[in-house]
């Protein structure tokens, strides 16, 4: 579950660490909360060293990609990882980095 401003972690290779949710797309009211395979706009905290695709508190989309609240399957399966995870997107919504680092859920991967 993520909420306006939460921080999370970027689990790509374009060389940011951590980010600052400040939107959620597709949600009106202030107190919702975003999910796997929702998108939100980010602002990017820290970085790593020597970074030439991406810039300090510049607005960039992420792809929530792994949260720490229970995600429960049509069969009754759930499951939860240690932290809540993004990937990084363009303005067209393609991602920025050419590697995920750490599983992806199966139903982010039917989703497209």
């Amino acid at each position: 579950m993520l909420f306006h401003g939460s921080y999370i972690r970027i689990a790509d290779n374009t060389g940011a660490k951590y980010a600052l949710c400040i939107k959620l797309l597709g949600y009106y009211k202030y107190n919702s909360f975003a999910c796997i395979g929702d998108i939100l706009v980010i602002v990017v905290k820290r970085c790593r060293v020597h970074v030439t695709k991406i810039s300090l508190h510049k607005i960039y989309y992420a792809l929530i990609v792994r949260t720490k609240k229970n995600y429960y399957r049509a069969t009754a399966f759930k499951y939860n990882f240690n932290c809540n995870d993004a990937i990084m997107l363009d303005v067209q919504k393609k991602p920025l980095g050419r590697r995920v680092i750490g599983v992806v859920p199966r139903e982010l991967r039917n989703m497209g």
